[in-house]
């Protein structure tokens, strides 16, 4: 095949190095250095993800700049300097964001993924920021996906057959290869290989694509015979369901806006595939008519049913894309429905602006969510007389209603996770938030608003269980506590360090040979572990991971959930406990 000749493969470099040197120089870098990452421990694996990360962004941005500076005719001098701003842009990016992965919020996860999705929608539309060069545009996408999707085959069944001659090495030889190895030809192939393959097939004359006449056969195939007759499905479904909300007056279901999302997207997908003049099938032509007329109604109502969610819930970034989606959805319909010019760049286009406002600025997703979560915090402790003077003042769990109980919860869990632990510290007087301190997550700002049998079982239960089955022992979630005044979920110990008890309470908890040693302020006790050994690769019951603690100042019981033992400084226990003091 030619595809697989040496020249082809020389070629394959070649072309790329000539007149994308800099995103060739990104793609050798990502893979050299995640190839060594690989073969890091976890520690230094960590430590040098943030340049992996960084060298992977670098790649996409240079791409997308060298792809606009080449369409304008730049000459090298320009295009020198544009590649100086990339690689200071990536600089910026490393050392605001990048370097900091390890310690990430959920806020700093959105904006990389945005940063990571704009870039890519520049390289698209990167070489037609000019008038009338819609056709070109539609090649170009074309072409670029199709060159994609044919690396990811013909590499991916490459990596299939590398992987099936070092497992057969492995096998008939007896030699040993690590599961590193197999990654490695991999990043090797998608990164480097796959990059150079796209690279290659990128068009030397921009305004030649603009005259071209070609239609892929099997895209023509997909759109008129699959794409076309499947949102008319998609639309008879979504169009019987408006018809159950105005006929029973029931309002939308707020899950439905991701479905409208999801139709529309491919709805739009289908026009764009359908706009270039082709001989398609008699009702190709009425689809185009009619598509963006048909897709209004349904625009209204997922506005209708996340206007409805964020009425109970407030607005959280995933909400904000959804309404985010609907806008941009309908600015195309719009545009579609009644500008003379059908220009197909404005797909593109309004992508590309849309993720741009919605990344940065207090208008963006992380700003107008993050103000809206705050609000209905505020709103529900001043409901709940948990708030006085602006701060938080503690009462009976079990006088609080159930719904903002969980409310609560799960605003605490929200604005923790994603916007970290000090947007809360200024409604507590205590200093729980200090690096020192015991700040674990939502469970421990919990205890500081609410007391009572609730708050200290039932609502660590709630809470902590739902969303980590792992904690789940023989009798389910439920545990129980009668006979006990505390109790504690999520104790651990790596390397003998403390777990998360309080200071109060000043536990430890370790590992010493095969003994387990609990520590309390004024006493000790240890658990042989011999018993689980001879079945340290099997499952135990419950009843062998159970230890009754007796010291001079606590009584209660150790609940393991998971244990390793391990030579060296790598063991590792966690569990649960529940307990009096003396």
């Amino acid at each position: 095949m030619k595809i697989l000749s040496l020249s082809h493969f020389w070629e394959m470099f070649r072309k790329p190095a000539q007149k994308y040197p800099l995103s060739v120089l990104f793609s050798f870098m990502f893979s050299f250095l995640a190839i060594y990452t690989n073969h890091l421990d976890y520690a230094a694996k960590e430590e040098w993800l943030s340049a992996v990360i960084s060298f992977g962004f670098g790649f996409l941005l240079s791409v997308a700049v060298d792809l606009f500076m080449e369409s304008r005719g730049a000459d090298d001098g320009k295009k020198s300097l544009s590649r100086l701003l990339v690689l200071a842009i990536v600089g910026i990016s490393y050392w605001f964001l990048f370097r900091h992965v390890n310690e990430w919020l959920g806020w700093q996860e959105i904006t990389a993924i945005l940063m990571f999705v704009i870039v890519l929608v520049g390289i698209f539309i990167a070489p037609f920021f000019v008038k009338d060069k819609f056709l070109g545009f539609w090649n170009h996408t074309v072409s670029l996906v199709a060159r994609i999707l044919t690396s990811m085959f013909l590499y991916g069944v490459l990596f299939l057959g590398i992987a099936m001659l070092m497992q057969s090495v492995d096998f008939l030889f007896e030699v040993t290869i690590d599961g590193e190895y197999y990654f490695d030809v991999w990043l090797v192939l998608a990164g480097i290989l796959a990059p150079m393959y796209v690279l290659s097939g990128m068009p030397d004359n921009w305004n030649a694509l603009e005259k071209q006449k070609y239609y892929p056969t099997i895209l023509k195939f997909l759109t008129q015979y699959l794409l076309v007759p499947l949102v008319f499905a998609y639309f008879v479904v979504l169009y019987a369901y408006t018809g159950k909300i105005v006929f029973t007056w029931n309002w939308p279901n707020g899950d439905v806006a991701n479905w409208i999302i999801a139709f529309s997207a491919v709805g739009v997908l289908t026009y764009f595939f359908a706009s270039k003049k082709e001989d398609f099938l008699p009702y190709v032509e009425p689809f185009k008519k009619l598509y963006f007329w048909a897709l209004v109604p349904q625009l209204i109502v997922l506005f209708m049913a996340i206007g409805i969610r964020i009425g109970q819930y407030g607005v959280t970034e995933a909400r904000y894309f959804v309404v985010l989606a609907g806008v941009l959805l309908l600015f195309n319909a719009l545009y579609f429905l009644f500008s003379r010019v059908k220009d197909l760049k404005i797909f593109a286009f309004s992508l590309m602006v849309a993720l741009l406002f919605s990344m940065v600025g207090p208008w963006g997703a992380v700003g107008v969510s993050k103000w809206s979560q705050m609000n209905r915090f505020e709103f529900l402790l001043s409901e709940n007389n948990l708030l006085v003077n602006g701060k938080v003042v503690a009462v009976d769990a079990d006088l609080v209603d159930y719904n903002d109980y969980e409310n609560i919860y799960s605003v605490v869990n929200y604005l923790a996770s994603v916007h970290g632990k000090d947007e809360l510290k200024d409604y507590f007087d205590e200093k729980v938030f200090a690096e020192d301190g015991w700040y674990y997550g939502p469970d421990s700002v919990l205890e500081l608003m609410f007391t009572g049998n609730r708050k200290s079982v039932e609502g660590w239960a709630r809470g902590r269980y739902f969303n980590n089955a792992d904690f789940c022992r023989e009798n389910g979630c439920l545990v129980d506590v009668k006979g006990y005044d505390f109790f504690l979920a999520n104790i651990y110990s790596y390397d003998g360090a403390k777990f998360n008890g309080k200071d109060e309470f000043g536990f430890t908890l370790g590992i010493d040979g095969n003994e387990l040693v609990f520590k309390s302020k004024n006493g000790e006790q240890r658990f042989s572990l011999n018993h689980l050994l001879k079945n340290k690769n099997d499952s135990v019951p419950g009843a062998d991971l159970t230890f009754d603690v007796d010291t001079v100042d606590i009584t209660g019981k150790l609940e393991i959930e998971s244990l390793s033992l391990n030579s060296g400084s790598n063991s590792y226990v966690s569990g649960r406990m529940k307990f009096n003091m003396k």
